[in-house]
């Protein structure tokens, strides 16, 4: 009885509710909904993506704009619009950071990023292709973001592909499988199978950078997942990993990358 007590008194004085103590610690799913109705959901668009392995939600503004919500297997959408009414604020810095970074339209004079440097957008009756600029042909923006997509994954497939190889028979990494994906959400990664992949977009980044990311998913041969064993696995592939890891997230918060 006095535990009990106890108890309530520290959940009145608490600075969060007594509902989100009790929904942290003890309350069924059915419950849980119910203490969170206190908060009136917020209806707002947005792409619910399931994720088998995951554990948490958490929540990413798309490249069209769309508010991306990652969960588990199992979370309904009530249950959704409940949490997005209580994280608003941080679903608004997103928002927020997300036009601040998004990068601009592909006209004439616009620059976009390749290997780290930036050149500029040019219509050209020809092909789409890059030769020291990104031509594009003339057409609307659906047109010429598709034809700036085109010249990304042939530039990644001519460039990262390669460059992995070399670095996986340096460190005697059987890859499988090599491929470039449309992935937005990581840069690259290394299944059980030994099949590893690569987002096109890493291409925009310094040479440096992209080497650290291709070593990165090489040592998940050694390691399936991030434990101090894989970090150590990581320094011997790529001295100083975590300061480059550093400057890549800089590079990518202070650039408009495509």
């Amino acid at each position: 009885q006095l535990r009990r007590r106890f108890r309530r008194r520290r959940l009145r004085g608490s600075a969060l509710p007594a509902g989100d103590l009790r929904r942290r610690f003890r309350m069924s799913g059915g419950d849980r909904r119910r203490t969170l109705s206190r908060k009136r959901p917020v209806k707002e668009p947005y792409r619910k993506i399931i994720s088998p392995r995951r554990r948490r939600i958490s929540f990413r503004i798309a490249p069209d704009g769309v508010l991306e919500i990652h969960t588990p297997p199992g979370v309904d959408d009530p249950s959704l619009e409940l949490v997005i009414a209580r994280c608003r604020r941080a679903i608004d810095e997103l928002k927020t950071r997300a036009e601040r970074t998004r990068p601009p339209l592909p006209e004439d004079g616009v620059c976009y990023f390749y290997r780290g440097g930036a050149y500029p957008v040019r219509t050209s009756f020809r092909i789409a292709l890059f030769d020291e600029a990104f031509l594009l042909p003339a057409g609307d923006r659906a047109t010429r973001l598709a034809a700036l997509e085109k010249i990304y994954r042939t530039a990644a497939s001519s460039f990262i592909l390669p460059r992995a190889a070399t670095l996986a028979k340096k460190y005697a990494v059987p890859v499988k499988k090599w491929s470039i994906s449309g992935a937005t959400g990581r840069y690259g990664s290394f299944s059980s199978s030994g099949h590893c992949t690569f987002s096109w977009r890493l291409v925009q980044f310094p040479d440096d950078m992209i080497d650290y990311v291709i070593c990165h998913e090489l040592a998940h041969y050694f390691e399936l997942n991030h434990s101090a064993a894989f970090y150590a696995v990581l320094e011997k592939f790529f001295p100083g990993a975590g300061q480059k890891r550093r400057e890549m997230n800089y590079f990518a918060r202070n650039h408009k990358l495509f």
